[in-house]
């Protein structure tokens, strides 16, 4: 019996402390130029950014930390242009990314603490306008999106975290927006290749 009641308290406390990992993330694409439709007064940025190149437009993104909450948005600027996508062939674009990252995300009493960083490097973008798909890879982000028109929609894996990703490809150049959040990472960034 005494076996039991101990057992019990000592299996309950690390259970108590993995509720503490769930903390509440978001992310998401908002229109660019709009940032403080998505950020509240109270909430505090952490980083933000943008790359731009003035012959086919770039992205913004940002990431806060407040009100018990992480959030990471990223957006492709108004009036963004990569020209016309071609229906056949392919393209290799060679795009500088930025990301904001909020990670390490754990209650301190009752306050959310994380840390927050930059990442940037850069990253081979291919365009496979045969098979319809936006692909690439550089270690710490991989890109996978399938293209529809002028733009596309796939998916992200930063640092080993999934995400969403948007943009546009066309004969000019490639622009993209990504984001992800779970429990324990918000991220939000970008790239702009031609």
């Amino acid at each position: 019996m005494l076996r039991t009641a101990l057992l019990l308290p000592l299996l309950a406390f690390p259970l108590s402390g993995c509720l503490l990992v769930d903390v509440n993330t978001r992310s998401g694409f908002y229109t660019g130029g709009t940032v403080s439709s998505t950020v509240t007064t109270t909430d505090t940025i952490q980083e933000s950014g943008d790359i731009y190149d003035a012959s086919i437009g770039g992205i913004e993104y940002f990431s806060t930390l407040g009100n018990g909450r992480a959030e990471a948005y990223s957006a492709i600027l108004a009036g963004s242009d990569t020209g016309t996508t071609p229906t056949s062939g392919q393209a290799v674009y060679l795009a500088d990314y930025e990301v904001a990252v909020i990670s390490n995300l754990r209650y301190y009493e009752t306050e959310l603490r994380g840390v927050s960083s930059l990442d940037d490097g850069k990253i081979s973008i291919v365009a496979d306008f045969d098979q319809g798909t936006v692909t690439g890879s550089d270690g710490a982000l991989v890109v996978d999106g399938a293209i529809t028109g002028r733009a596309f929609e796939g998916g992200v894996v930063y640092a080993g975290h999934d995400g969403d990703l948007e943009g546009l490809v066309g004969d000019q150049g490639v622009i993209g927006a990504f984001h992800g959040n779970n429990g324990q990472i918000v991220f939000a960034g970008g790239f702009v290749g031609n």
